[in-house]
């Protein structure tokens, strides 16, 4: 189906949906920036994004609800100078999802965010989401699939999925084979002054590699994913995420273990200051060439000057390349408007949080200024 044809679809499918729902809402946010940075050269850029949404719900009997979100983001912005198109625009769908709950359960499907875990700068268990804790709108990517939650009495979460049709996500290098299903789950359990959560994983990773003789070639590799995370709230606010990755593949690394360890603290000064600390080690092992290891420290800091505005500061030190990444915010908010005045001070080939597919002027140093509209 072709792309203007599908978003089409979601828009008559959610027109049908809210026509017999008891609830129904209609809201968007629009966006604006406008910025330069200097890596090489000065770079300016415009854009603007567009999210419209329609949300609805329908009591049903026993105690269960029918809900529904579709929503369609697009975007368009013009970099100049620019290696690509300097005028880049894309349409597709945000969110598009039903999901039937009760008391203790819910069951969704469609295009859905999905994301769990207790870090929240270096997150290993990044697994189908791309937030980057920099973005003051926190915009990701859906995927397409089936999630089932239960909820029991002691707070005690079971989670289900299954995954279909979906580009690589998270922390992926390699595209899923296409046509096959991903599935997995999670269990999170409350325990005295913390709770503990256990993920698994399931796919067929796709894995390119450049044979001597025939060029470019693909092979189809079984990957699982296992993860522990654990949060607990002390004196300090202290956590930690454990992820590993298997893929029997003598292409790339067979297996990759991500840690997090992280701690916050908010400090009595004036309305509150806030300061949060994590480092994450990647290691990679069982190789072409061998094993590498990685270690990647952030620091933030955010503190409410009033009301309505709000600083904060992020940096991330990349202890191989010995290159340090700077971002500072200045955020305000007027009931349905927000405006945001960024500065960064990055190195000029970015290799963390290079996430976003869309044209970026974040590498070197420079400046970006934002406006946003709530309805």
């Amino acid at each position: 189906m072709k792309k203007p044809a599908y978003i089409l679809f979601i828009m008559l499918l959610a027109g049908y949906s809210g026509a017999y729902s008891q609830e129904l809402s209609l809201a968007g946010m629009a966006s604006a920036w406008a910025g330069a940075g200097y890596s090489d050269r000065w770079t300016e850029q415009l854009g603007a994004r567009y999210i419209p949404g329609l949300e609805f719900t329908y009591p049903l009997k026993q105690k269960l609800n029918i809900e529904g979100e579709f929503s369609g983001s697009f975007v368009s912005s013009y970099t100049n100078p620019s290696d690509e198109d300097k005028l880049y625009y894309k349409a597709k769908p945000y969110r598009m999802w039903l999901k039937l709950s009760g008391n203790q359960f819910e069951l969704r499907a469609g295009l859905q965010k999905i994301n769990f875990g207790s870090a929240s700068m270096l997150r290993p268990l990044m697994w189908f989401d791309q937030l980057d804790p920099r973005d003051p709108l926190q915009l990701t990517d859906g995927v397409y699939g089936v999630l089932g939650r239960y909820y029991t009495l002691n707070n005690t979460n079971i989670w289900i999925w299954a995954l279909y049709g979906n580009k690589t996500k998270g922390w992926e290098a390699f595209q899923t084979e296409k046509g096959t299903l991903e599935y997995g789950g999670r269990l999170q359990l409350p325990v005295p002054k913390a709770e503990i959560g256990m993920t698994f994983h399931h796919r067929m990773a796709e894995i390119e590699y450049i044979d001597p003789f025939n060029g470019l070639q693909s092979v189809n590799i079984p990957e699982n994913r296992f993860a522990v995370d654990i949060r607990a709230n002390l004196a300090l606010g202290l956590w930690l995420e454990d992820a590993v990755s298997m893929a029997d593949s003598p292409y790339s690394y067979k297996y990759t273990n991500m840690l997090t360890l992280g701690a916050d603290y908010t400090f009595g000064i004036g309305s509150g200051l806030k300061l949060m600390a994590e480092n994450l080690t990647i290691s990679l092992m069982d190789g072409p060439a061998g094993s590498k290891t990685t270690n990647i420290t952030a620091c933030s800091v955010s503190y409410p000057l009033s009301i309505i505005a709000n600083l904060s500061a992020i940096i991330y030190y990349d202890w191989n390349q010995e290159e340090v990444y700077r971002f500072l915010n200045l955020g305000l908010t007027y009931d349905r408007f927000s405006f945001y005045l960024m500065g960064f001070w990055n190195p000029q080939n970015l290799a963390i949080f290079d996430l976003d597919t869309a044209p970026s002027i974040f590498n070197g140093r420079g400046f970006q200024l934002m406006a946003v509209f709530n309805h």
